[in-house]
């Protein structure tokens, strides 16, 4: 989910802390990308194509979609670096646990959908529903591991998780920017360490070669605001370790923090005035403490080697047969990507 709204207010207050450009301009730069929500849009777009899987009825959306889009990251002279999940902190099981509870809710209402005729509208709100189920699992995480590794893409096994891991990577210059859709990495950040955040996608109808980058220092001097400030607005926003505040948006966070100051300030004049609940200060105490805390630690240290690592086509070729995939295709994709 990340910080609710916080891409409408800096687009509207902060608009030049971002960059629109075209995915070429990341050339010679290491990027380091939160595997679980690319994976999560490769899976997903399978309910708009042709379902593919393997010889054993497992899905391999997951591998088709992160092979053609990284071995273009590497055609344009990216480097990519693959970060991947590990155990959410405690104070996400109150989000993670609403997220269950929406999955069971769409698999009840598919199972009743299911009973009705198979009209043309059923089918769609079958797959609209079909969509909020899908999880990235163990076996999905496992596959794309061996992929990129193949590929010659260097990957890291987050002890947390992979947004904090990929601002820890920028902050010790193992990776130059971060490719993420949550918002909340920018909070992750500090004032000075000149960290980027790219979406691409931002729009419906963006062109696909077409990337938003987030300056975070940038968006800091757009908004005046310290990184204090911002992290206090961000939860203020709402974020996937405290609920929103009822009928307090993005943009008026923003207005609180920059007439009171503090988040404690803001808070206090919203208790006065607002009769809807808020989080606890003991929940935003436990916020900001993920936000600001020091992540050494969170990528093993048995992976802090070179971020570069060989590519094994054969390796790959053999991968991806056993994965089902067309022996042509694959041939044309290592020789498009590698010369051979």
């Amino acid at each position: 989910m990340g910080i609710k709204g916080l891409t409408n207010v800096i687009r509207k207050e902060a608009p030049g802390g971002i960059e629109i450009t075209k995915i070429s301009s990341l050339k010679g730069k290491r990027v380091a990308i939160d595997m679980s929500l690319v994976a999560y849009q490769c899976l997903i777009g399978r309910f708009n194509s042709v379902n593919l899987m393997d010889k054993e009825g497992n899905t391999t959306s997951h591998i088709s979609g992160i092979m053609y889009r990284f071995a273009e990251y590497l055609r344009q002279g990216i480097i990519p670096i693959g970060v991947f999940d590990g155990k959410p902190p405690e104070e996400k099981k109150i989000t993670l646990n609403a997220r269950n509870k929406e999955v069971t809710s769409c698999k009840d209402k598919i199972d009743e959908l299911k009973q009705l005729e198979q009209t043309f509208d059923i089918k769609q709100k079958i797959s609209s529903l079909e969509k909020k189920t899908v999880k990235m699992t163990w076996q999905h995480g496992d596959d794309l591991k061996n992929l990129l590794k193949y590929m010659g893409i260097k990957t890291y096994q987050a002890n947390g998780e992979a947004e904090t891991a990929c601002v820890w990577l920028v902050k010790n210059n193992l990776a130059d920017t971060i490719m993420t859709e949550d918002m909340d990495t920018l909070v992750y950040g500090e004032y000075g360490i000149n960290m980027t955040l790219v979406r691409r996608n931002v729009f419906r109808d963006s062109p696909p070669d077409e990337i938003y980058i987030f300056h975070l220092d940038t968006i800091l001097d757009k908004l005046e605001l310290t990184m204090e400030q911002f992290v206090d607005m961000c939860l203020i926003c709402g974020c996937d370790y405290t609920n929103s505040i009822p009928r307090i948006g993005s943009r008026t966070a923003y207005k609180y923090i920059k007439k009171y100051g503090t988040l404690e300030k803001s808070l206090e004049f919203i208790h006065s005035n607002n009769p809807n609940p808020t989080p606890t200060d003991t929940e935003y105490s436990k916020a900001k403490d993920i936000f600001k805390r020091n992540y050494d630690g969170i990528i093993y240290n048995d992976e802090l080697e070179s971020t570069f690592i060989d590519s094994d086509p054969v390796k790959l070729k053999n991968f991806l047969l056993d994965k089902n995939f067309q022996e042509k295709r694959i041939n044309t994709l290592i020789k498009k990507t590698y010369g051979i």
